[in-house]
């Protein structure tokens, strides 16, 4: 067996055997946070905010964090990794790498928690980091456990994303 392919059989085993049925309804709503729909809203309205509060730098940052969220999810075409074979994963026409929903929470929630953290004063850092870190892993592992992604597919959406954020926040400084 691969060395890749061993890394995904053992850590999805060992994500999936978590919990019990509330584990698995934290992961269905965790999965929801995190779908593309959601996140474009998200976005959007952070966008408008930004420019209401008459910073059009951090609405930028936003309207750049979606478009890099298209980009990461048109990126599964260049790479063709098949999703895994169940029924769940069965169901979606894309394929597997890296996984949109671990790209996209970590370049919003990221940005969000970013925002937040040091926008806001001492007591809502954590706060920040909460939203910006804990959001997209939870996000990620609910893609293993349902069985749509292989952990690899989700590290390298979340590597992506984070060279993506960091990206956009120094340009956000600049």
């Amino acid at each position: 067996m691969h060395l890749i392919q061993a890394f995904d059989q053992r850590v999805t085993q060992q994500i999936q055997a978590i919990g019990g049925p509330r584990f698995g309804k934290l992961m269905w709503m965790a999965t929801f946070a995190g779908n593309g729909v959601i996140l474009v809203i998200i976005t959007g309205l952070c966008a408008v905010a930004a420019v209401h509060n008459g910073d059009t730098a951090m609405s930028s940052a936003f309207v750049i964090s979606g478009f890099l969220m298209l980009l990461y999810n048109a990126s599964k075409f260049m790479f063709k990794r098949r999703r895994p074979d169940n029924l769940y994963a069965n169901r979606f026409r894309t394929t597997s790498f890296p996984s949109g929903h671990a790209a996209d929470s970590v370049a919003i929630y990221g940005l969000i928690g970013y925002v937040i953290a040091t926008h806001f004063g001492a007591p809502f850092y954590l706060l920040g980091i909460t939203i910006g870190v804990v959001a997209p892993f939870i996000t990620g592992i609910s893609r293993i456990y349902l069985g749509a992604h292989y952990p690899t597919d989700v590290l390298g959406g979340w590597i992506i994303a984070a060279l993506g954020l960091g990206l956009v926040i120094t340009a956000y400084h600049i």
